[in-house]
């Protein structure tokens, strides 16, 4: 799957989320145009905080080459987390309750300045 902006990266995160797990599962800066990442949650039921600092360590480094994130979480306080993410980062990023939300996001072009929150698919 890609878009304009380039190659979508999906990655899926299951479980307890730890530093190992997380490593195994991030991509590698292998892709040659800037990309949307989504990071499907959906079954994931925790992390560590190193894991979270890990990811943060992650995107910063890649940032320039990542265009927006889209998370996947059914869990209403993380979809609180990303929003202060985006906001303290200043990266496009947005949480879906489901996945086909979340890809017709990233194929609409991800509306940078919407203030409607995500419809859940049908």
């Amino acid at each position: 799957m890609s878009d304009a902006e380039g190659p979508v990266l999906l990655v899926r995160l299951e479980g307890h989320l730890t530093t190992e797990v997380l490593d195994g599962a991030l991509p590698k800066a292998d892709w040659d145009d800037r990309a949307v990442m989504i990071v499907d949650c959906s079954t994931m039921t925790g992390y560590d905080g190193a894991a979270r600092s890990e990811f943060v360590r992650w995107h910063r480094a890649h940032r320039e080459r990542i265009a927006a994130v889209a998370v996947v979480t059914e869990k209403p306080l993380w979809h609180l987390v990303v929003s202060a993410m985006s906001l303290a980062s200043g990266q496009q990023m947005r949480a879906f309750d489901d996945l086909r939300s979340a890809r017709s996001w990233v194929r609409d072009g991800f509306p940078r300045h919407s203030s409607r929150p995500p419809r859940r698919a049908e």
